[in-house]
C-alpha cells in the first residue's frame, strides 16, 4: 500500500503498488460484500508499467462525495 484515504467511518480507498501496477481498491463502490479494485491508466488510456525504484506521482481528490483519480505516470 503506498497512500490511503480515510472516511468518517472507515476507509474510502487504498492505493497499491504491485508488479509495475498501480490500482486502488474502493470498499464504497459495487457489491457492498466485497471491494472494488480500479487499474489507474495514464491520460493515454495506458495501465502503468512501472519498474520498482521508478519515480511516479499521483493526486486522489473527493469531491461532494465522489471520488476522482488523477494519476501522472
Amino acid at each position: 500500500m503506498i497512500g490511503q484515504i480515510h472516511g468518517p467511518d472507515d476507509e474510502l480507498c487504498r492505493l497499491y503498488f504491485d508488479n509495475g501496477k498501480v490500482f486502488y481498491v474502493n470498499d464504497k463502490s459495487g457489491d457492498s460484500m466485497k471491494e472494488t479494485t480500479f487499474e489507474l491508466k495514464d491520460n493515454a488510456g495506458k495501465t502503468s508499467n512501472i519498474l520498482l525504484g521508478d519515480d511516479f506521482t499521483y493526486s486522489i481528490s473527493v469531491k461532494a462525495g465522489y471520488l476522482r483519480d488523477y494519476p501522472e505516470i
